[in-house]
């Protein structure tokens, strides 16, 4: 979502809907309270609720190109 430009006039409803369903995964995350010890990996599946309700999915992790080292595929930390 960060790195996506959008150089249209008017951006098609469909880029419109999918962003929008990106920034509720985000907020959703956000603002998800969980214990300590908690992995990422375990709060995947919040993130994609928003999607899930349209029909969406994406291939990959939610923390896919964020990453300490900066990697596309990373895990935790605490696993290295």
């Amino acid at each position: 979502m960060t790195r996506t430009v959008c150089f249209a006039e008017k951006p098609d409803p469909h880029f419109c809907q999918m962003f929008t369903l990106v920034l509720k995964a985000h907020l959703d995350l956000a603002t998800t309270r969980f214990p300590d010890g908690t992995y990422g990996v375990m709060l995947d599946g919040v993130t994609r609720v928003a999607m899930w309700r349209h029909g969406y999915n994406y291939g990959h992790g939610t923390g896919h190109g964020v990453g300490h080292f900066l990697n596309v595929h990373e895990m935790p930390r605490e696993l290295f």
